[in-house]
């Protein structure tokens, strides 16, 4: 099967800017489409740039990138490449054009010269999609920021993109925005099959992924599932990295009894091995 995002030999560096420092060295991955993918690592790795590298906002200095077969150095097609890879930035008031809800929504069906009847179709679906309906009428401004970033995420949806790159999108949120948006992700890879590659520095937010991409100075360190990633040591070492917090705890905990370690990736499965602790049992290997 030919992968959604096809990475070979990719180098990137901005040649006005740090003296063309190289921000990206000879990454080759790929991804299929429905995965999600987390891709994590310090600030300064690399993380973002390869956002704007999925849908051609920025181009390679070398190496190719293909979106669903088409390499986005094909000038003639970069439209294309857009409407199939939609970003959802940090910040949602720059991603936001319109005052109302609907507006901002309708504003890419509209420039692609869709019919206004089916305009509002589209515009209800990719509100339904995010659960923000009940919020069409509802100026963009009385919106909560996990709202707002709901929002610029149907703005994406109404182009209808078989990826969605999430460029730290919780960042600014408080933690019930960010479930807002989580949810949303999920909801989108687990019933649309949606492909969503979550850009992140919130080690919870990996835990959702099928795949981690661990990132260093423009260099891709490892790629596994979440648990091998956190299982893995010498790479969150390398990397400087943190567990999340459940995970944390535990391992604090099994050091303290003398208990073998297990990774637990979530509080059900950190309730479950604390049964096992506070039942006697001694906790297995992974």
């Amino acid at each position: 099967m030919r992968p959604l995002i096809d990475v070979n030999g990719l180098h990137f560096s901005y040649l006005n800017e740090n003296f063309g420092k190289e921000v990206l060295n000879d990454l080759n991955f790929s991804i299929q489409q429905g995965e999600f993918i987390a891709i994590v690592g310090h600030n300064g790795s690399g993380k973002s740039t390869l956002a704007k590298l999925f849908n051609a906002i920025f181009l390679p200095t070398s190496g190719t990138i293909f979106i669903d077969g088409i390499d986005t150095l094909n000038k003639e097609l970069i439209f294309e490449i857009r409407k199939q890879v939609g970003v959802v930035f940090q910040n949602p008031d720059n991603q936001i054009v319109a005052t109302l809800v609907e507006e901002d929504v309708a504003f890419a069906p509209e420039n692609l010269s869709v019919s206004q009847e089916k305009i509002g179709e589209i515009v209800d679906l990719a509100l339904e999609m995010v659960d923000m309906k009940k919020f069409k009428k509802s100026a963009v401004h009385n919106l909560s920021g996990g709202q707002k970033q709901r929002v610029a995420i149907a703005g994406i949806l109404a182009m209808n993109p078989k990826c969605i790159v999430f460029d730290e999108p919780t960042s600014m949120l408080d933690p019930v925005g960010r479930k807002e948006v989580l949810d949303v992700m999920k909801k989108l890879n687990r019933e649309n099959k949606t492909t969503i590659i979550n850009i992140t520095h919130h080690m919870e937010e990996v835990v959702f992924a099928n795949r981690v991409i661990v990132m260093k100075d423009g260099e891709i360190l490892k790629q596994d599932t979440p648990r091998n990633i956190f299982s893995d040591q010498d790479l969150l070492k390398k990397s400087g990295l943190l567990v999340p917090q459940v995970t944390e705890f535990l391992n604090t905990l099994c050091s303290e009894l003398a208990l073998k370690k297990r990774t637990v990736l979530d509080v059900d499965e950190c309730v479950e091995a604390l049964a096992e602790v506070l039942g006697g049992e001694k906790i297995g290997d992974n």
